[in-house]
Parts: structure tokens; C-alpha cells; sequence
């Protein structure tokens, strides 16, 4: 008797879909990333949400908001993570500044301005004149137990 061949196969449609979503998130120019930027108070401008497809343009939206971003409350988002593991805007901007090396991008001068060293220690340096001596510093063991001098 001669031997049955298969002539026909069923195809899970669904398995070949997990297989070109794997590859599609491995990718990172097709993944998609929600970016969301708090503009700074003042700066006259709305805050946005914005889904975008790759990192490229991802980076290249940041780049083009850089100027009104509120970098402690603007974030970014990829599909692959939870909200939780979400990323500043200057983690993320740092993280991928590899991939773009040839752009003379630095998201620094943004975050940290235009400043110089003396302008910094002048507004932030600690005035010494306003220390406590140590000799008239409080004990907190002498505090605990009542004992405080009062000069």
C-alpha cells in the first residue's frame, strides 16, 4: 500500500503574528514610544502627548521641544515597560545619545544652561559667617536628658 502524504497543513495565524511581534520589538526604529512633555511654567506653551513609531523620531521630538521641556516632570514611555519603569526625558536622551554620535546634540547645555562656576558658588556657596560654633553647638544627649544651657 503506498504511503499517505500530507497535502495540507492548518496555519496558526496567531503564531505567526507573536513571531513578527517579537521581531517588530526587538527593533527599536519600530517600536513605539509615548512621550510626554510637561512644558515649564511660563514658557507659554501646552503640555504634549505624543505617540511616535522608532526611536529616531522619538529623539528627533525631544530635540524639536527641547527649549520648553520640564525636565523633572516629563517622561517617556516604550511599549515593551510598564508605567512604572518609565524614563525621564534626559535618561532617555543620555542612554541613546550613543546611537547619534555625528549629531553635535547635547541635551547637558539644556538641563544645565549656560552658567558658570563663579555664578553658581555666588548664589550657592554656604555663607561661613552664618556657622555655629561647635562649642555652641546643641548635644543631643544633653537635650534628651534635660540638660540644655541656655547662654
Amino acid at each position: 500500500m503506498p504511503e499517505k502524504k500530507q497535502m495540507y497543513r492548518v496555519v496558526n495565524p496567531d503564531q505567526d503574528k507573536r513571531y513578527d511581534e517579537k521581531i517588530r520589538l526587538e527593533d527599536p526604529e519600530r517600536r513605539q514610544y509615548l512621550i510626554c512633555i510637561s512644558a515649564q511654567a511660563g514658557s507659554g506653551e501646552e503640555d504634549m502627548w505624543r505617540l511616535v513609531t522608532g526611536r529616531t523620531e522619538a529623539y528627533n521630538l525631544i530635540k524639536d521641544n527641547i527649549d520648553y521641556i520640564d525636565f523633572f516632570n516629563s517622561f517617556i514611555l516604550v511599549e515593551t515597560c510598564k508605567l512604572a519603569d518609565r524614563q525621564s526625558i534626559y535618561a532617555f536622551m543620555k542612554h541613546i545619545e550613543r546611537f547619534y554620535e555625528e549629531d553635535s546634540f547635547d541635551i547637558d547645555d539644556y538641563v544645565r544652561g549656560d552658567w558658570s562656576e563663579d555664578e553658581y558658588l555666588k548664589y550657592n556657596e554656604i555663607d561661613r559667617s552664618l556657622l555655629v560654633e561647635s562649642s555652641r553647638k546643641l548635644n543631643m544627649e544633653d537635650i534628651m536628658n534635660g540638660n540644655v544651657k541656655m547662654d
